[in-house]
C-alpha cells in the first residue's frame, strides 16, 4: 500500500511544462516534465524526453524514445531508451 501511495503522490505532482510535436511528415516529439518530488524524501527533478513515432497503417504504431534528467538526484543522472508497439482497434 505504501508503494501505491508514493506512486500516486509522484504522479499527482507531475507538471508537463512543455510538449511539442511536429507535423505528420516528421512524427517526432519533445517533452519536458517537472516533478516536485523525485520520490519519498527526495528533492524535485525534471526529465527531457525525445520520441519518434511511425504509423504502419490505421491500427499499428511504433515508437522509440530517449530521455534523460538534466539534474542529478543523489549524485546520479538518469538516462533511458525505450520502444513500443501499439495495436489500436
Amino acid at each position: 500500500m505504501r508503494i501505491f501511495a508514493a506512486a500516486l503522490v509522484l504522479f499527482s505532482t507531475m507538471l508537463s511544462v512543455a510538449n511539442a510535436a511536429t507535423t505528420a511528415d516528421v512524427p517526432t516529439a519533445l517533452e519536458y516534465a517537472y516533478f516536485s518530488h523525485g520520490g519519498p524524501g527526495l528533492p524535485a527533478k525534471s526529465i527531457v524526453d525525445f520520441a519518434y513515432q511511425r504509423d504502419f497503417g490505421p491500427n499499428v504504431q511504433h515508437d522509440v524514445e530517449y530521455g534523460f534528467e538534466p539534474t542529478t538526484l543523489n549524485g546520479q543522472r538518469l538516462h533511458y531508451v525505450g520502444a513500443g508497439l501499439s495495436f489500436m482497434h
